[in-house]
């Protein structure tokens, strides 16, 4: 009777660890994401600066999110951008830099959310066109010398006609031009430092150097009169194109 009586709590202990191996995982909890601009299927003419607006509804804490502008098979043709919120953040606004398209004229494109939380990572595409300015001759083109320590600018008129020319300390790693402003703004790499000179006699107007702790410039764009740039850290910083003033 006792080796009965132990066969039976056995069977009941297996049958209850049976019933606790069953239990059904919990679901993840779902995030919904809310596109406010740009409305979709909208058209922009690059380089542009592109202002997404978005709106994130999650029940547990969300630990980043991702913007970016992909191409049709997903590959960034912006930078990717990361916003790390508080829990108290819901809405989000931010610029997101795209350059001239190198190998087409025009394409379709995405904006690219990713936002991860406890649970899982969440994907949502906002359909979008790119396409590039007309070309303007009048500008500039840059060289730099081999060891990297100095770069010469070349100017041009209308007329592709060398008009001035301008040497800087260090490689020259993103110039723009400033319209509005007349100015000339360009990063170089030892040092890193970002300056603005003027089209008109080639001074310089004003320089700033990268924030710390990553000292480090990633890309600049102008949307006159803001100027954006973005940092080793992944943020995106503006600032009045003609002070360098935030």
């Amino acid at each position: 009777m006792t080796n009965h009586f132990y066969r039976f709590i056995f069977s009941f202990l297996v049958v209850l660890s049976s019933i606790a191996g069953c239990k059904k995982p919990e679901k993840a909890t779902p995030v919904a994401i809310t596109f406010i601009a740009p409305e979709a299927s909208s058209i922009f003419q690059v380089p542009d600066t592109i202002l997404v607006k978005f709106n994130i509804e999650s029940k547990s804490p969300i630990h980043y999110v991702r913007v970016s502008i992909d191409n049709e098979d997903l590959i960034p043709v912006s930078p990717q951008l990361f916003i790390y919120p508080v829990d108290s953040m819901r809405h989000f606004e931010i610029p997101v830099p795209v350059g001239a398209l190198s190998a087409f004229d025009s394409m379709n494109c995405y904006v690219h959310l990713v936002v991860e939380n406890d649970q899982k990572t969440t994907h949502e595409f906002m359909e979008i066109k790119l396409s590039n300015k007309p070309f303007a001759y009048k500008g500039f083109s840059v060289v730099t010398e081999e060891d990297g320590n100095k770069s010469r600018i070349y100017f041009y008129d209308e007329y592709m006609t060398e008009t001035a020319q301008l040497s800087v300390i260090g490689k020259i790693t993103h110039a723009v031009t400033a319209r509005e402003s007349d100015l000339l703004i360009l990063t170089t790499a030892i040092p890193e430092i970002l300056s603005a000179y003027s089209y008109s006699d080639l001074k310089l107007q004003w320089s700033r150097d990268p924030q710390l702790p990553y000292p480090e410039f990633t890309f600049i764009r102008d949307h006159s009169p803001l100027l954006y740039f973005g940092n080793g850290a992944g943020q995106v910083i503006s600032t009045y194109s003609s002070t360098g003033l935030e």
